[in-house]
């Protein structure tokens, strides 16, 4: 029952990760192939995205704000790892 309630919203995450890679949400259809499907469709939503978009529209990681691009969350972490140290927005 719950593979049922979860498969429609898994399927919609992995067609966006996929389009954010800059592949096809065809690309799931490859998870039936036995052994080597699972494995293709676990490597390619851990791939980073294209930081300048592509035909499904920009990165939303990457899209500039008034105050310039946003940090992604790497970059944040690598800057203050710890959360005492992040600053009260002012």
């Amino acid at each position: 029952m719950h593979g049922l309630a979860v498969l429609l919203p898994n399927l919609g995450v992995t067609v966006r990760r996929l389009h954010d890679t800059g592949r096809s949400g065809w690309w799931c259809f490859i998870a039936l192939l036995p052994l080597v499907g699972v494995i293709v469709l676990a490597v390619f939503p851990a791939t980073e995205g294209n930081q300048a978009g592509d035909r499904y529209g920009p990165d939303p990681e990457y899209v500039p704000t008034a105050r310039g691009p946003r940090p992604t969350a790497r970059q944040t972490a690598l800057r203050c790892p710890s959360a005492m140290c992040r600053r009260a927005p002012s």
